[in-house]
């Protein structure tokens, strides 16, 4: 059972530096695009941040920050399994920490964005999921 936990682990760690990747390059390209930033550049400075912030600035910055932060966790919680020995469970707690920030993609999904992120929060929470299950009913 540790082997399927370690499994899963690693593919929910690994998606989310392939999804940081996979935003970051449509955000450089599709999202860059001069009649999006021009249409956002429309509304103006966001003045609470300072008079070189416009929206487009801050829509950048923002977008890029998030997909820099999922490559981050993805290699953090990979780094954080593969320094435990190869025969115990992976680090509930890292588990337990990815699986609230599935938890609020899934709820932006829900909300702001599409089903491809709730959906995608689910599976990964399930996957991660199974660790802490693992954790709990096989100890190391």
């Amino acid at each position: 059972m540790t082997r399927l936990a370690r499994i899963g682990f690693i593919a929910a760690s690994v998606a989310n530096v392939l999804i940081g990747i996979v935003h970051n390059t449509v955000q450089a390209t599709t999202l860059s695009a001069p009649e999006i930033l021009t249409h956002l550049d429309a509304y103006g400075v966001v003045p609470e941040l300072g008079p070189s912030a416009t929206l487009s600035n801050l829509f950048q910055g923002l977008s890029y920050l998030m997909g820099f932060f999922m490559i981050a966790l993805g290699a953090v919680s990979l780094a954080a399994l593969f320094d435990r020995p190869k025969t115990s469970n992976p680090p509930v707690s890292v588990a337990m920490i990815n699986m609230v920030m599935l938890a609020i993609v899934s709820w932006s999904g829900f909300v702001y964005l599409s089903m491809f992120q709730a959906i995608g929060g689910i599976v990964g929470i399930m996957c991660f999921g199974l660790t802490v299950w693992s954790a709990l009913k096989f100890k190391d």
